[in-house]
């Protein structure tokens, strides 16, 4: 048997209005099951409330929705900033690797200019 104070004991949870929805239905399906009809007002409020319970729900999967999109761009560009920073330090490496090649390189050009003059010494001689 149905009545109101069966609505209204039920918290207004979504879950909950859905189980409300379901036993009403399921009520409605079989009209002998019942000893009087949901009066149109209740009937009227539990829509409502549905309605309501349903647009909430959307606006909050909007919500997330949104808040997942911008988490997966933070995601994308934590993932490009670790390529670049990947990228960065392998050019840092490099750069360190070249600027050691180009001391030596000087080091090498400037004993062969030791070298050179010391040749050119003992020719004049």
């Amino acid at each position: 048997m149905l009545n109101a104070e069966d609505l209204t004991s039920f918290e207004t949870s979504l879950d909950e209005d859905i189980l409300k929805a379901d036993y009403i239905l399921r009520l409605a399906a079989d009209p002998e099951a019942i000893n009087h009809c949901l009066c149109e007002t209740c009937l009227d409020k539990l829509i409502r409330s549905l309605e309501d319970r349903v647009d909430e729900s959307q606006e909050m999967n909007r919500i997330y929705e949104s808040e997942l999109g911008k988490l997966e761009k933070q995601l994308e560009r934590a993932v490009f900033n670790e390529d670049r920073s990947a990228e960065i330090e392998s050019l840092e490496l490099q750069l360190k690797e070249l600027q050691q090649e180009e001391k030596n390189q000087v080091q090498e050009l400037e004993k062969l200019h030791e070298d050179l003059a010391q040749i050119v010494v003992k020719d004049q001689e």
